[in-house]
């Protein structure tokens, strides 16, 4: 569980929204040339004790976890869900397929 999922999961969708749009910011991040290492210290709530432990050689750039990225966009599904925004909510879940 990471930080958006505690707040989707009190009701604080706004916030929850936030950290699920920074999964998908990580994900395409250009810079090919900064180390994900880097990024995620200042992220540290992006990525689960395990993976962080090992993302040897991984660069910025490259979506290091497809499924990530597909959980991400369903998780900002669900938020729009709770908010009764169903057109965009479907927007969202067709992104994460």
């Amino acid at each position: 569980m990471n930080i958006g999922m505690i707040h989707f999961e009190i009701d604080n969708f706004d916030l929850a929204l936030v950290y699920f749009e920074k999964i998908i910011e990580l994900q395409f991040i250009q810079d090919a040339g900064s180390d994900l290492q880097d990024i995620l210290k200042h992220n540290p709530d992006l990525i689960s004790d395990q993976d962080r432990e090992s993302p040897s050689g991984l660069k910025a750039g490259m979506i290091f976890n497809p499924y990530l990225l597909a959980d991400g966009y369903h998780n900002i599904g669900n938020v729009y869900v709770k908010k009764d925004n169903l057109d965009l909510a479907l927007q969202y879940y067709k992104k994460s397929t």
